[in-house]
């Protein structure tokens, strides 16, 4: 798997976070020096990011490729408050726009304020919405940049 972000780690009291793909979904598990917990579906998609924040909330983004014929491209978050999963977001997405995929997303987190990353194509062609008709499609690689803050 792509060695993107941190999939491990562990809160202020010990507990071990993993997060992972199994088939099209993320799991999120606990490991608590005895017994790793049963995995918990949060998304569906692949290579997921964790990252702490100031206030001890665990945040996990990763993308999401739908083949056709929606061809639906985003970039997905949640966060866990220690008790349960924020209701899953789409951050992002490509259609509309002249970006095509989105890639392995890393994250980094500094107080409240998120950084991600992540390796997508920008083609000359317009990407339409989902289940719309496809161009031909020459593709330039590119990393792109997106930083916002936690409310």
């Amino acid at each position: 798997g792509y060695n993107n972000a941190p999939r491990l780690l562990r809160d202020s009291e010990g507990l071990l976070h993993l997060v992972f793909t199994c088939g099209d979904s993320i799991y999120h598990t606990t490991f608590s020096g005895a017994d790793w917990a049963v995995p918990e579906a949060i998304g569906q998609g692949r290579y997921p990011a964790l990252g702490w924040d100031s206030n001890h909330r665990l945040h996990c983004v990763w993308c999401y490729n739908s083949g056709p014929p929606e061809f639906l491209e985003e970039l997905r978050y949640r966060y866990y408050d220690g008790v349960q999963w924020s209701t899953p977001r789409a951050l992002m997405h490509t259609y509309n726009s002249y970006l095509w995929g989105i890639g392995a997303p890393s994250l980094a987190i500094r107080d409240t304020l998120a950084y991600l990353t992540f390796k997508s194509y920008f083609g000359p062609t317009y990407h339409p919405e989902p289940g719309g008709s496809m161009p031909d499609v020459i593709l330039l690689e590119a990393r792109n940049l997106l930083y916002g803050g936690f409310h």
